[in-house]
């Protein structure tokens, strides 16, 4: 008995570590910190730690070792477009920040191992060495930050700064480009896609069919090299919508073939039935 009672007094104290909810604040609590350059996001999440008077970099944080910046997990830095660092192309993607700070000059690393740390680091997976002199500031900042300065149309800093030292990361993005295809895309008119979707809408809300008849023409003739059953299809509801019987039976035909060579029964059978109301097949006696 005496046993048994100390194995459920074990057991219970057990169940009561593991579910434990108290909290306490982060000594490095998680930052994070966007900024759009241009029309390209760049966020960055990263670990804060403070100074509490200590003595940093050559100290706390060794020169010419590398250094995870920041604390606890990978500092990352992601964005959806390519941009350039100090004269160098990084492809879209989510990246580790890795710093070697020296007494004049520090390098800035980007690695694509995004949950890498400094005992994981491998070089060969660096897609960025960019070597920057640091700055002393007037004042003492006394949590790590990172941050975003003179922020222009196209360009923008990013600013390391913790106890007396600041680096900086000149970062451009390509807006000439970005703007130019969504310019040339706008002034090239609707896309197929574009016409099948309000073609769909003024048929299934029985708005103005001969526009509807229209525009599904436009998606089906831009889309001729990669047709597409459903577009087709829609084609030859319209055109049995607006009385042009042999029209709605070629287009059936033609749907009907695209579904049979993609596997898609469903559309087999609603074309097999446009067929057979127009051929008079599905016309009761």
């Amino acid at each position: 008995m005496r046993k048994l009672f100390i194995s459920t007094i074990a057991l219970m104290a057990l169940t009561l570590s593991g579910n434990a909810q108290i909290k306490t604040p982060a000594p490095s609590p998680l930052g994070k910190v966007s900024q759009m350059i241009g029309l390209t996001e760049v966020k960055v999440a990263y670990s804060r730690p403070s100074v509490k008077g200590r003595a940093i970099f050559g100290e706390l944080v060794p020169f010419d070792q590398l250094w995870r910046t920041g604390a606890n997990a990978a500092t990352t830095i992601k964005f959806e477009d390519k941009i350039n660092i100090g004269g160098v192309d990084v492809a879209p993607g989510k990246y580790s920040v890795f710093t070697i700070p020296g007494a004049v000059e520090w390098t800035f690393i980007l690695n694509k191992d995004a949950k890498a740390q400094t005992g994981s680091y491998s070089q060969e997976k660096d897609v960025l060495r960019y070597k920057v002199k640091s700055a002393s500031l007037p004042v003492q900042v006394e949590t790590f930050t990172i941050g975003f300065e003179a922020v222009k149309e196209n360009s923008a800093v990013l600013r390391l700064m913790w106890a007396q030292t600041a680096v900086d990361i000149p970062i451009v993005t390509e807006v000439d480009n970005q703007v130019m295809k969504a310019i040339d895309k706008t002034l090239a008119g609707p896309s197929a896609g574009d016409y099948y979707t309000a073609a769909r809408y003024y048929f299934d809300n029985a708005k103005d069919i001969n526009k509807a008849h229209d525009w599904i023409n436009k998606a089906v003739e831009m889309g001729k090299d990669e047709p597409k059953f459903w577009v087709i299809y829609r084609q030859a509801l319209i055109k049995e919508k607006v009385g042009d019987t042999k029209g709605a039976l070629a287009a059936a035909e033609a749907s009907k073939a695209l579904a049979i060579k993609a596997d898609y029964a469903e559309y087999v059978k609603m074309n097999d039935e446009i067929i057979a109301r127009l051929s008079g097949k599905g016309k009761k006696k």
